[in-house]
């Protein structure tokens, strides 16, 4: 046997083969696991941090009705909504704009916004949750009248500069 020796959490030492050096036999098994074998704990002390979404524009076009149409999506998130929505896209396999759809239709999103024209991009960093709330706004934007389109500008330091610039 080796004489490798690891530490797992719960465990303590172990050694490569996973014969117990102290405390508990731990088996090491590192193997990935497919999503519906993960299990989802519960935060029972309230030491997960919550997801604050907020809304980026540029000054010379943050006014209604484009305003009017943030707030109602931002209105609309909560932290079992941001879930469901991580759930559609990672657990469903539905694509970020099917879910952002549902999510649209199912809240009634935007019923009701209209006075909106001009070309919107609304940006996304490089990961599934940030592109699905792009798609989120920008199918409410549409709703508003906008020509709205949800855009993957990838890391901080990508999109920060597009939107100074006003490409997205």
């Amino acid at each position: 046997a080796s004489s490798k020796s690891t530490t797992t959490p719960s465990t303590g030492p172990t050694s490569a083969a996973g014969a117990t050096t102290g405390g508990a036999t731990a088996t090491g098994d590192c193997t990935p696991k497919a999503v519906d074998e993960l299990v989802v704990l519960a935060d029972d002390k309230g030491s997960q941090l919550s997801d604050n979404v907020v809304p980026i524009v540029r000054t010379d076009i943050a006014k209604a009705p484009l305003t009017d149409a943030l707030n109602a999506v931002s209105g609309a998130l909560s932290q079992s909504a941001l879930h469901d929505l991580n759930a559609a896209v990672s657990v469903d396999k539905k694509t970020s704009a099917d879910a952002a759809q549902a999510f649209v239709d199912d809240n009634k999103l935007g019923d009701g916004l209209t006075g909106g024209s001009g070309t919107i991009v609304v940006g996304a960093a490089g990961f599934a949750e940030s592109l699905t709330l792009a798609n989120v706004y920008a199918d409410v934007l549409d709703k508003a009248g906008y020509k709205a389109t949800a855009k993957t500008s990838g890391a901080r330091a990508v999109y920060e500069p597009a939107l100074e610039k006003g490409d997205i």
